[in-house]
């Protein structure tokens, strides 16, 4: 561990353990990892069917590579342990991006 001036922590603040700092470049090593899978070419993936259900929730069905799969799931990974490590719920990254989008809210 970093040899640190610990008299400039406001009082009552204990350092952050060793572990703490051995798990973020854990996270980040798995996140270089996952890029570095990733392909430049786009992802395209074709949505075939859409089977609305009673309840009002859908079924989606989309046509892709197992590429494509792979880098998907990867995105969804990456997307995990960013809010992880941010500490960020993923329901409310994903109310930002709605929240950005044109019309403003759900659409």
């Amino acid at each position: 561990m970093a040899k640190w001036d610990l008299s400039k922590l406001p009082e009552g603040r204990k350092p952050l353990p060793d572990e703490w700092f051995a798990e973020r470049a854990q996270m980040q090593e798995r996140i270089k990892a996952l890029e570095a899978k990733m392909s430049d070419e786009p992802l395209m993936l074709k949505l075939e069917e859409v089977e609305h259900h009673e309840n009002g929730d859908a079924t989606y069905k989309f046509d892709m590579n197992e590429r494509v799969a792979k880098d998907v799931a990867a995105l969804g990974l990456k997307l995990l342990l960013y809010c992880g490590v941010a500490k960020v719920d993923v329901e409310d990254v994903f109310g930002w991006i709605l929240s950005h989008s044109e019309g403003g809210k759900d659409e």
